[in-house]
């Protein structure tokens, strides 16, 4: 079977007829009938929808009722053994009862995030609030795929981001490389959010620290870039502190950017080109003192002179 050219492979089709399936030896052995479809099963949603761009076979695969079905029991876990059989609520196949599903899935989180919304004030998203909403999520069971579809979107309020920053990183432990890079790949990785929270006072060595108010504005892409990010702080917040001691009291987020801090953006901007720019000179500098001789002989005459006149003093 090695040594042959080609060999044949049966595989059963939905309608329940045979097809011969022939395979060279060049194909994949992931050309197999059935062997692909649960693969593709662990995929996400998007990676599904994009594998039909690969080849004219794995837009079948990605096409096909089977694999639907297997996303369908994957995604949504079926009760009765009707839903099993045949496509649940319509006869259209499995991937509009996936999608169909998908609707109702989302419109139930928009009602999440509408409840959020009632719930901000002063252009502000406080940390009660916040975490009602994540309570809410987790109640929904979201994945990772709403979170990519729904929450990393640039028409949704950068509140609404953090809400599923905060849902993936805690509760689908997401790295912040997979974050950051899907939020570039939803061009949403440099949309500014403003961060408000509050010190609780505290007692220490006898002496009394009042509360501590700050204000930051940072990128999402930066927001989820260190320990001391803005999730983290979230998270510290969920609980109200008592006084007199350590911790976070509140915290909010907002869209709304204060324009001094756009004018501080801008001058750090100019911080930095002016940075790069002098070091640019100084590097291209160094390098023409390498490359000139003369410059060459005159430090080492200059430092000849200098040991002359150490030695002349010390003989002294």
């Amino acid at each position: 079977m090695a040594d042959s050219a080609t060999c044949l492979v049966s595989g059963c089709t939905d309608s329940g007829s045979t097809k011969t399936l022939k395979v060279g030896r060049e194909a994949s052995f992931f050309e197999h009938p059935g062997i692909v479809e649960n693969v593709v099963v662990y995929l996400g949603l998007y990676d599904v929808l994009n594998l039909g761009c690969c080849s004219k076979y794995l837009n079948g695969v990605s096409e096909s009722d089977s694999t639907w079905k297997l996303l369908y029991k994957r995604r949504w876990k079926p009760q009765a053994a009707e839903d099993t059989q045949a496509p649940p609520a319509n006869r259209k196949g499995w991937k509009a009862a996936y999608i169909n599903r998908q609707k109702e899935h989302f419109s139930m989180i928009l009602k999440v995030l509408a409840e959020v919304q009632e719930r901000i004030q002063n252009d502000q998203l406080s940390s009660p609030a916040f975490h009602l909403g994540i309570n809410h999520l987790r109640a929904l069971g979201i994945t990772y795929d709403d979170i990519y579809s729904l929450f990393f979107s640039k028409k949704l309020n950068v509140e609404f981001t953090m809400l599923g920053l905060y849902y993936a990183f805690f509760f689908h432990r997401i790295s912040e490389e997979a974050l950051k890079k899907a939020m570039a790949q939803r061009g949403v990785i440099d949309k500014k959010v403003c961060a408000r929270w509050t010190l609780t006072r505290t007692s220490q060595y006898g002496y009394h620290i009042p509360e501590e108010n700050y204000i930051r504005v940072r990128s999402l892409g930066r927001a989820v870039d260190m320990e001391m990010s803005f999730i983290y702080l979230m998270c510290q917040a969920r609980q109200p502190c008592l006084h007199y001691q350590d911790g976070i009291s509140a915290m909010s987020f907002s869209c709304k950017i204060p324009d001094l801090f756009e004018a501080e953006d801008e001058i750090e901007c100019l911080k930095e080109k002016a940075e790069e720019r002098d070091c640019s000179i100084s590097q291209e500098a160094a390098q023409a003192a390498e490359e000139d001789p003369e410059a060459k002989a005159e430090e080492e005459c200059l430092k000849k002179m200098d040991h002359g006149g150490e030695a002349s003093s010390s003989s002294a």
